[in-house]
């Protein structure tokens, strides 16, 4: 099959992830379309500054949970208090949004998508949360061209930050970035990029294309 007729996440995968991952050894790492009805983020303040700079996003990894089961609980795992400070980006009043929508650091301007689930069981019920960095390629539908610009300008110097959580998202950002224009040749550069943490972030963009 050709390999334009295969959706996207396959085209990655076939022409880029296999050929790497079987021939290169990789030490163990240490959505929905989008809305129709957003606020639309025009800029963003201190766009310069890399996550690993800001004091709400430096304290969040890539993918934050957590989970409250009613009867057990002295077993609850809690999100970190920097995630109450993210602002919706979305208007949450809409119907379905309140428990599924787009976040966003009011310092750094990083986008999260937010993710709340509630399951009835007759042992107690089960209260779950998932909150996921989203990089701007995922998040461009919030972004005005010029903000998307300034900010993928900023990244492409971020796999040289002396931050791994930093390069680590760099890897992220550049393959999105990459993947979402359809520049799939660009991509084994950061799966095979010196620096482990950008190969990582790279990594698992292309698994999530």
């Amino acid at each position: 099959m050709h390999a334009a007729s295969l959706p996207r996440k396959a085209v990655v995968y076939e022409l880029v992830v296999r050929p790497i991952v079987e021939t290169n050894f990789w030490p163990g790492q240490g959505g929905e379309p989008r809305s129709a009805v957003h606020m639309r983020i025009e800029s963003m303040e201190d766009k310069d500054m890399s996550i690993a700079e800001c004091e709400i996003c430096s304290k969040l990894t890539d993918f934050e949970y957590s989970f409250d089961k009613h009867g057990w609980e002295e077993q609850p795992r809690r999100m970190p208090v920097e995630a109450a400070q993210l602002e919706p980006a979305e208007d949450i009043a809409l119907r379905g949004k309140e428990n599924d929508h787009v976040k966003r650091c009011p310092i750094c301007g990083t986008f999260y998508r937010y993710v709340y689930t509630s399951e009835y069981l007759v042992n107690g019920s089960e209260d779950s949360e998932e909150l996921t960095r989203l990089t701007p390629a995922e998040a461009r539908g919030f972004l005005s061209d010029e903000a998307y610009d300034r900010v993928m300008a900023a990244m492409t110097g971020r796999p040289n930050d002396p931050s791994a959580q930093a390069r680590h998202y760099a890897g992220r950002s550049l393959v999105s970035h990459d993947v979402e224009r359809g520049e799939y040749h660009q991509v084994p550069a950061y799966l095979t990029y010196p620096d482990a943490d950008v190969a990582r972030g790279a990594i698992w963009t292309s698994w999530q294309a």
